[in-house]
């Protein structure tokens, strides 16, 4: 199951004395006690851990425990992430006030670079405005465009 294979994740991090990775997580991970415990285990270590929320399909997706499993984590003192299947959303973009960087793939950089306009443009605007980081797949040598400020953190 997707939500124990975290929990033991998590727990190897503690383990291992490693605190440098986004953690997947899924909506469904909301009411999972066990999810929340091995979080607050990587606090009680002097870490913030960071989480990547993806939501799989947002028709099984209840918004308002989706609002209330973010505040919980943001309250924790946990940096959320979110990719585009919540800021590319309608239902779920203003759950941005909640998180503290948004993930761009690869694909979805090479887009916003060669249209630079629309609601991808938009967003990163927000974030850039509100302080929020941006968080990129994409290899640094490989970036031409000054489109982006000192916010913005590539991943190789």
């Amino acid at each position: 199951q997707y939500e124990e294979a975290i929990y033991k994740f998590i727990n190897s991090l503690i383990k291992n004395n490693d605190f440098n990775y986004l953690i997947p997580i899924v909506p469904s991970m909301f009411t999972n006690k066990k999810i929340f415990i091995a979080l607050q285990k990587l606090i009680s270590f002097g870490n913030t851990p960071k989480v990547l929320l993806t939501i799989p399909s947002i028709d099984v997706v209840n918004i308002l425990d989706l609002e209330k499993g973010l505040s919980k984590l943001k309250k924790m003192g946990v940096l959320v992430t979110v990719d585009s299947s919540v800021y590319f959303n309608n239902k779920t973009l203003y759950l941005l006030d909640l998180c503290d960087s948004i993930y761009l793939h690869s694909d979805e950089y090479e887009s916003l670079v060669n249209y630079p306009s629309g609601i991808n443009t938009a967003i990163i605007q927000y974030m850039i405005k509100n302080y929020k980081e941006i968080i990129i797949e994409y290899p640094l040598e490989k970036v031409t465009d000054a489109y982006f400020n000192s916010l913005l953190y590539y991943l190789k």
